[in-house]
């Protein structure tokens, strides 16, 4: 363990994967964090593999007319 109580982790992400990481306020947007979890992971089934702006098309999905109210961070990594 690190002085920062920080645990190194290592992860293989194999061909074809894709994986995303975010902030509470992308799932709590639903008011509902069970309902936005699986809003998001239908969302991310529905991409496009290749969707190389996976980030902004999740943004765009959940708050398609406005700026949302809490923070929001989205990090995609994908191995093709």
């Amino acid at each position: 363990m690190s002085s920062t109580g920080a645990i190194p982790a290592a992860l293989t992400i194999e061909p074809g994967t894709r994986v995303v990481f975010y902030t509470d306020g992308l799932v709590e947007s639903t008011r509902n964090i069970l309902e936005g979890e699986r809003r998001l992971a239908d969302e991310v089934a529905a991409a496009a593999a290749g969707d190389a702006d996976l980030a902004g098309s999740l943004h765009r999905a959940f708050f398609p007319a406005s700026e949302p109210a809490d923070d929001v961070a989205i990090l995609t990594i994908a191995r093709e």
